[in-house]
């Protein structure tokens, strides 16, 4: 499912609403253009990312931030959980990216600021592959997400 992160963000909007009449399905994949926990985080967005981790999303696609990362899956409050939402930002295929470290205590389970790539999916019908693959830099990462039961 496609969302807007510009717009109609609000829990009493009508994009909440949508996403709480349409979140019922296994093994979803939502994508949008700012990240909810990336490297700049967007706390605006946290009626957006309740609902999809309540409902079950597997899955959250973002950009806006320069780089690669890989976040734990998280729940409707933001907290660790092995059945919450894993959120990936790929925002390298831009005009730059950020070399730069990771700012706070909490990093991501993969950070890759200073490579141009874009990645890869191959969604099964109980997980997806994904592979970062560099087209300027060396920098590569490779994993399996498991969707929620």
């Amino acid at each position: 499912m496609q969302l807007n992160s510009e717009k109609d963000i609000a829990a009493s909007g009508a994009q909440v609403a949508w996403l709480k009449n349409d979140n019922t399905k296994r093994c979803v994949l939502a994508y949008i253009h700012k990240p909810r926990f990336g490297r700049i985080a967007n706390p605006q967005l946290q009626p957006i990312w309740s609902v999809l981790a309540d409902g079950g999303v597997t899955l959250m696609l973002a950009g806006h931030d320069h780089e690669y990362q890989v976040h734990r899956k998280k729940n409707a409050s933001g907290a660790v959980s092995s059945t919450g939402v894993a959120e990936i930002v790929v925002g390298t295929g831009g005009r730059s990216v950020n070399p730069k470290t990771w700012p706070n205590s909490n990093p991501p389970l993969a950070f890759g600021g200073d490579t141009f790539g874009w990645l890869r999916l191959t969604l099964h019908s109980t997980s997806a592959d994904l592979r970062f693959l560099p087209v300027v830099g060396s920098y590569t990462d490779s994993r399996t997400i498991t969707c929620n039961p």
